[in-house]
């Protein structure tokens, strides 16, 4: 899959996290694109298949976008540097895209894992939103309709590079990490269809690394495993969707999705 899939993995000060990521891609025949807003820059040395761009305390939106921008193989995908996706799946994703011009993202399915006291947990995640299904209308808002509530199906998809490309614009200078998978994630489906297949997709660590700070100030999680402040980028719960939407961080994030999306519903309409 080298000259054919980029994998983009934003990190932000988890070098400890990251090197784990870095050893296991360097075993799977896909390019990598690291993209790190730490304060240190990551100066170990990295796999022919890898490579590292370091951007001091940009948000995690603008990470995506500027490494998508210099991107040059035709299709994207985005994993945490916590997450692992699979080769074989990669694989049947980017023969299923080229086999069906009509569907812009596509992806499988995840399971969860940790370790404790020497036990390994391994079990599906995500079943009751994902599954398997198509996001598959001819119509863009119907599309967008289907796709509700399916927020990892789309950020951690398998995407044509100009298709994410566009779709990460909505994420541009928005703080608010959880804005940024909402944004892209209702924007990509008005750009083509999605499909789920059953595949295994992507392993998820169930441990967290960093402690997120919400709007209100207060740790997003508490499990947490090592803990490091990430507070260039917000998380939100959805009660305080409506709240944020009306600040001016909401009101930018309004702006790009009517710029991401105008001439798409135009167009269908």
């Amino acid at each position: 899959m080298i000259g054919k899939l980029t994998v983009i993995i934003p990190t932000h000060e988890r070098h400890h996290v990251l090197r784990r990521a870095i050893s296991y891609y360097s075993q799977i025949n896909v390019s990598v694109l690291i993209v790190d807003s730490s304060l240190k820059f990551f100066d170990e040395g990295l796999p022919k298949n890898i490579q590292y761009i370091h951007l001091l305390s940009s948000f995690f939106g603008d990470k995506i976008y500027s490494a998508l921008c210099q991107v040059d193989t035709p299709y994207s995908c985005l994993c945490a540097d916590d997450d692992f996706l699979s080769e074989s799946g990669l694989y049947f994703g980017i023969r299923y895209l080229e086999e069906n011009k009509e569907y812009v993202s596509i992806q499988g399915n995840y399971v969860h894992f940790s370790y404790s006291e020497n036990l390994n947990d391994y079990h599906p995640v995500y079943a009751e939103t994902i599954g398997s299904k198509k996001v598959d209308s001819n119509s863009p808002v119907d599309r967008l309709i289907e796709s509700i509530g399916m927020r990892q199906s789309f950020i951690y998809a398998l995407h044509h590079t100009e298709v994410l490309l566009k779709c990460s614009r909505v994420a541009l200078n928005i703080q608010a990490a959880t804005f940024v998978e909402i944004g892209i994630s209702m924007v990509s489906p008005l750009y083509g269809k999605h499909i789920i297949l059953p595949v295994f997709w992507m392993a998820r660590d169930k441990n967290r690394y960093s402690e997120y700070i919400t709007e209100k100030g207060n740790n997003y999680s508490k499990n947490v495993k090592s803990v490091v402040k990430n507070i260039s980028n917000l998380m939100l719960d959805i009660s305080d969707f409506d709240s944020y939407l009306g600040t001016e961080q909401g009101v930018q994030f309004r702006k790009n999705f009517i710029n991401s999306t105008i001439n798409i519903l135009h167009d269908s309409s």
